[in-house]
């Protein structure tokens, strides 16, 4: 049928073994001529939509929409009338749960995650009520590149309760850019944002103001490498954020007026994290660069090694032990000396 037309939001303590599902999503089935032929010769159109829609079981229903599809075995079989879909087994740890499909014309044994949601970020009000009364930036404007999303939005919007005038900059993620925006403003504070890509020239007059404060968390997705071999093509990405970038960035804004930096760098330094050696060697560069900006502009560049914390960076089908958010996002604001 066609009746489900959007993802299903189920959590995994909401599904048994045992569980049924025959309210399945449909799809436009003259498509498999068009987008395989030649599997649509050979093996029939409704026998290629069938395959075709097993994806959307996982994606659609269950787990359904927070879902990562593992794996499908299928067995070919003369036509029945009727679909239906069987929870085999689920392991709690990893969220992986094994289902039985019968079909019309196929069975299928699929295998899926259910992948942990996204971490939200508190509203302004929420924070509010965790926010230390020391933390005051009253008159401070702040420039926060990378504030859409993840430790730079938790910034943001604690700069914005506190008292300050803050702007956060975006490159792909104007929603989440915006929304961060909405709620610093109805909270009664002054955020503004701007689209810009730190890997292009900077200029002065997409901003409104200058800035006495800048929190840099420009950053690409961080992956790891389970090779020995060391991948320079990752590098080279971590390293045109971390150490390229970012100097371009200081060297642009200090002489406008910035008179402190934060460079969020990692214990994963500390802790020779493994798998993440591209990683943290870009990050360490960054440190140098830090305390050469600091000697050679007389700006103060403070570079903390922050623990990993829940943002949309750090999900993992594996649950980890991770900071506290807030706590580490205030000790990050506490280095910054905004009485100074």
């Amino acid at each position: 049928s066609n009746t489900i037309t959007q993802p299903i939001d189920l959590d995994l303590s909401a599904v048994s073994v045992g569980d049924t599902f025959e309210n399945l999503c449909g799809g436009k089935k003259e498509l498999a001529a068009s987008l395989f032929p030649y599997l649509t010769e050979a093996l029939g159109e409704d026998v290629v939509y069938e395959i075709a829609l097993l994806s959307s079981i996982v994606g659609m229903t269950v787990p359904g929409l927070h879902s990562l599809f593992l794996d499908l075995k299928i067995t070919f079989k003369d036509g029945v009338d009727n679909q239906i879909v069987t929870v085999n087994s689920k392991h709690e740890l990893l969220g992986l749960i094994k289902l039985g499909y019968v079909g019309i014309n196929l069975d299928a044994k699929i295998e899926a995650f259910f992948r942990p949601k996204s971490v939200t970020i508190p509203s302004c009000e929420d924070l509010s009520n965790q926010l230390p009364s020391a933390l005051n930036m009253t008159g401070k404007k702040v420039l926060v590149i990378g504030g859409s999303r993840g430790l730079g939005a938790w910034v943001a919007k604690l700069v914005g309760i506190s008292g300050g005038e803050v702007t956060i900059t975006f490159n792909t993620g104007k929603d989440d850019a915006e929304l961060v925006v909405q709620d610093v403003q109805s909270y009664g504070a002054i955020c503004d944002c701007v689209h810009i890509n730190v890997s292009e020239n900077l200029k002065v007059e997409v901003f409104k103001t200058t800035f006495d404060y800048l929190f840099y968390f420009a950053t690409p997705k961080i992956s790891m490498n389970k090779s020995s071999v060391f991948d320079e093509d990752l590098y080279e990405i971590f390293y045109n954020f971390y150490v390229r970038d970012f100097k371009k960035a200081v060297e642009f804004f200090v002489p406008l007026g910035v008179s402190c930096v934060i460079y969020p760098s990692t214990m994963f330094i500390d802790e020779a994290k493994k798998g993440f050696k591209e990683y943290i060697k870009a990050k360490i560069e960054g440190e140098k660069v830090c305390d050469e900006l600091s000697k050679n502009l007389s700006v103060k560049v403070v570079k903390p090694r922050i623990p990993p914390v829940s943002t949309d960076q750090t999900l993992s089908l594996l649950p980890t032990v991770k900071e506290n958010t807030i706590d580490t996002v205030l000790s990050i604001l506490a280095l910054m000396s905004f009485n100074d």
